[in-house]
């Protein structure tokens, strides 16, 4: 998704590369597995996902629940709005 959105939810995704330009408030990403997700947010929070990478433009920390083998960095695009 490269425009802007007002809220996001992502729902078993399995071997995803997501990608989403910024969001107005929150981003939840549930149920999934082993995906490469790419986000600028202002909140991010996510449940019972296992093995995901996740590249981050965000104003406070995530929200992290009942996930496993979660992995972060910083979101190195460049986005003209940014």
């Amino acid at each position: 998704v490269c425009d802007t959105t007002a809220q996001v939810q992502v729902d078993y995704c399995k071997r995803c590369r997501i990608f989403i330009a910024p969001s107005e408030s929150s981003i939840f990403i549930r149920n999934c597995e082993d995906c490469k997700c790419i986000f600028a947010c202002q909140q991010l929070r996510t449940r019972e996902c296992v093995d995901c990478d996740f590249l981050l433009y965000v104003s406070t920390a995530p929200v992290i629940e009942e996930s496993k083998n979660m992995r972060f960095g910083c979101f190195r695009f460049f986005y003209f709005s940014l």
